[in-house]
């Protein structure tokens, strides 16, 4: 069965609704390699090949800014004196640690009729995030689409945007994109410390639910490979090109099509 996100967003993820989608578990590292990895990624993905997703994994807590963040949001949401790094998606700042599940979707070909706007392909990654959620046993409800508010917060679990996903009233689960030359960029975070999930999601029960999401709402299945050499080169590049700079950390007052 082929779910309504393909009708949204097919051509952002595949021509073919057959095609595996690659799943890359990246190793434990810091916010800087890892916003690296996904990068690096998106910016080498080719028309022909297929989706990524890849599994964040941080050594300990950290923070990642959304693109158009100011430095002293981090003072504000009492998490200035964590590792952090400034993210290529936008939105607001995400806890990362060990109730926070994240991971990268990386794609190409938006094509000539995709959708223009963040709107419609953030509403249709939320039923995405939904159905992980469906199957890691928590009912959820997506935000309307048209409908924004509270994005002055300094944090992601306290944005609201159309396409995230509440459990009752509260947020569970964001979405930030980037898109460039018909590529796209999502990073997506899901909070189980806001969620009524008592014990906690190994990665090996959030596999199993993206593998069950992709093919409910994509139609295809997922298929686990290791980051190439080339590929963990590549990240090691834009880690000290771009995260580890103090000026892409710091800088200020950002326009960006993006968000959460």
């Amino acid at each position: 069965m082929v779910g309504t996100l393909t009708h949204d967003i097919a051509p952002a993820v595949s021509s073919d609704l057959m095609t595996p989608f690659h799943l890359i578990p990246l190793p434990l590292a810091d916010p800087t390699w890892t916003m690296a990895a996904d990068e690096s990624l998106w910016e080498a993905i080719a028309l022909s090949d297929a989706p990524i997703i890849t599994l964040h994994q941080f050594e300990e807590d950290c923070v990642t800014l959304g693109f158009a963040q100011e430095p002293e949001e981090l003072e504000v949401a009492g998490l200035a004196n964590l590792p952090w790094t400034r993210r290529l998606t936008g939105g607001g700042a995400i806890h990362h640690h060990d109730r926070t599940l994240s991971f990268g979707l990386i794609a190409a070909d938006l094509g000539e009729g995709g959708p223009k706007s963040p709107g419609p392909i953030a509403c249709a990654l939320g039923r995405f995030l939904q159905t992980v959620w469906d199957h890691l046993g928590l009912e959820t409800w997506i935000h309307p689409c048209g409908d924004s508010a509270q994005q002055s917060a300094p944090l992601c679990a306290d944005r609201l945007y159309a396409g995230d996903v509440l459990h009752g009233d509260v947020k569970v689960a964001g979405i930030g994109q980037r898109r460039s030359r018909g590529r796209l960029l999502v990073q997506a975070a899901l909070m189980l410390d806001r969620a009524e999930i008592a014990s906690e999601v190994a990665q090996a029960e959030l596999r199993r639910a993206l593998a069950a999401a992709v093919q409910i709402e994509f139609g295809a299945p997922l298929q686990e490979r290791a980051l190439t050499s080339e590929e963990s080169d590549r990240a090691g590049h834009w880690r000290q090109a771009r995260y580890t700079q103090a000026d892409w950390k710091q800088r200020r007052r950002l326009s960006a099509r993006a968000r959460t």
